[in-house]
């Protein structure tokens, strides 16, 4: 009988262990501090995310409703941007960065964070996911100083940058992460995502092309980034072969955004149409961003301008050189057309001349 008993009771310990193994994520773990790193441990569960130390006034416990961002710098960084108040730093929001001592961040863990995060996370950890991508293209992610080599892939539900450099670098993306992208240039690429840097809420990632985007890429994207203006557009901005998913994408020609009144055949199927150069501003709280675009003379342009916020003088966009003058509905792009002549740089501006953009018209 008592054989019995310890039998029960170890059994009920195994399962409690095993329960609580499936429930969350435990690491030892470096507060790093501006003066002295703290030793804890740093739980991560489906509820909460809890830091546990014996240093007075320290740990912390946060449903996610409460943390503003998770990042994920590496697979033993992770970093947690609060809603935490520092005194000292005139009430800027406390950040607490951690580096996992034992164990590493996985792609389990970071499906969780970014399931039970009811804000965008940044990680760099590429969570555990099924399905090849639709497009697929060599860039070089561009830094400060230099840069790194990777693959930026582009899904139905997300786009990635994996990094064949630098691990930490990587970085994936749902389309809601994502406020805007362009293509300033013919070999260049913009993502702008909800990012926390240096205190700004956004960051701009930055990528040159080894080999041009398709038209149909381009597309593709802003289908999913800008899906409230085009869904009359979704059917053309498939892919034209789902069994060539996942292939390296090949050089074409035409870079155009879809279309802003009737319904035309595609431009991919306009092989004799001039080529096209694109480009997106959004009005934001800031100001135009970006300030400044680059366009080619003698090529016709197509440049979105998004307006992210209410009231202001953003409702209209004023291009004085080339006679533009149009409204901008909150959230809805509005596509103008253009061909720039001489070079020089010419204003955009709103309806007030109180925000102002920058042309810039040169040969490249």
């Amino acid at each position: 009988m008592k054989g019995l008993i310890l039998l029960v009771l170890v059994s009920m310990l195994l399962f409690a262990a095993e329960l609580d193994g499936a429930q969350g994520f435990e690491f030892l773990v470096e507060h790093q501090r501006l003066l002295r790193n703290h030793r804890g441990t740093l739980i991560i569960t489906p509820d909460r995310i809890e830091y546990k130390t014996s240093h007075k006034d320290e740990s912390r416990s946060w449903q996610y409703v409460d943390i503003q961002q998770i990042k994920i710098e590496s697979p033993i960084e992770i970093e947690i941007m609060t809603y935490e108040d520092q005194k000292r730093l005139l009430g800027r929001d406390r950040v607490f960065k951690f580096k996992l001592l034992d164990g590493e961040i996985t792609p389990e863990i970071s499906a969780l964070l970014m399931a039970k995060a009811t804000r965008p996370i940044a990680t760099s950890v590429m969570p555990a996911t099924a399905g090849a991508p639709t497009y697929e293209v060599p860039v070089k992610h561009l830094h400060s100083f230099g840069g790194c080599e990777g693959v930026l892939k582009i899904y139905p539900d997300r786009v990635t940058y994996e990094s064949t450099e630098k691990r930490e670098d990587s970085r994936y993306w749902r389309y809601s992460d994502i406020q805007q992208f362009g293509q300033p240039e013919r070999y260049r690429f913009e993502i702008t995502s909800f990012e926390d840097q240096l205190g700004r809420p956004t960051r701009v990632f930055n990528f040159q092309l080894k080999q041009e985007l398709p038209a149909l890429a381009y597309d593709y994207l802003w289908m999913r980034i800008y899906p409230s203006k085009f869904h009359s557009y979704e059917k053309a901005a498939q892919p034209p072969d789902e069994k060539t998913a996942g292939k390296t994408a090949q050089p074409v020609s035409e870079k155009v955004a879809p279309p802003t009144a009737q319904p035309q055949r595609h431009p991919a199927q306009q092989k004799s149409e001039p080529e096209v150069q694109s480009a997106i501003v959004a009005v934001t709280e800031t100001g135009y961003e970006p300030a400044s675009i680059t366009l080619r003379p003698g090529v016709l342009a197509r440049v979105t301008f998004v307006r992210k916020v209410e009231g202001g003088c953003g409702t209209e966009i004023v291009i004085p050189e080339y006679k533009i003058k149009r409204e901008l509905p909150l959230n809805e792009p509005v596509v103008v057309e253009f061909t720039p002549g001489k070079s020089g740089q010419f204003n955009f501006t709103c309806g007030m001349d109180m925000l102002r953009g920058k042309i810039v018209v040169e040969e490249r």
